[in-house]
Formats: structure tokens, C-alpha cells, sequence
């Protein structure tokens, strides 16, 4: 797809998968493409609240998932 713009999602991709594919980049040498965007599920996920108003008791991604009933891919899934 190339020419169109890449949204990345990632669970704490913050702190984790951002740093990585930056610091992989740089390794080899490579610019990340301007048209390439993160997002964190993290920080949203800690916000979630169940429908009784309560929050969440965790926000690893498989308990948002367990609770809320998201559909989920693994990320080893396409």
C-alpha cells in the first residue's frame, strides 16, 4: 500500500513498540516514513469504565478485551 498513510496501534506502544521501531530504524539506517502515525490504546484503556460506571480493575489489553468483549486479533494475526 505504498503512497497511503499507515496508522500503527499498539497497547502501551508508548513506551514500548514506538521506541523499538524508532531505535530499529535508526539502526538500519532508515527513515521512518512521514506519512507513518502511533497510537497508544494504553492511556484510553485506563479510562474505560464498565457499564455500571465502574472502572476497569486493570488495563492490560487482555483484561479490556476479556471485559469490554472486543473482538481480538492477535497481534500475530493479519
Amino acid at each position: 500500500m505504498a503512497g497511503r498513510p499507515v496508522l500503527w496501534v499498539a497497547h502501551n506502544g508508548r513506551k514500548f513498540d514506538v521506541p523499538f521501531i524508532i531505535k530499529e530504524f535508526q539502526r538500519c539506517s532508515v527513515e521512518i516514513p512521514a506519512d507513518w502515525m502511533f497510537v497508544d490504546t494504553l492511556p484510553l484503556a485506563r479510562h474505560l469504565m464498565k457499564p455500571d460506571g465502574t472502572k476497569l480493575t486493570s488495563s492490560s489489553l487482555r483484561h479490556c478485551v476479556s471485559t469490554i468483549k472486543f473482538l481480538w486479533l492477535d497481534q500475530h494475526t493479519e
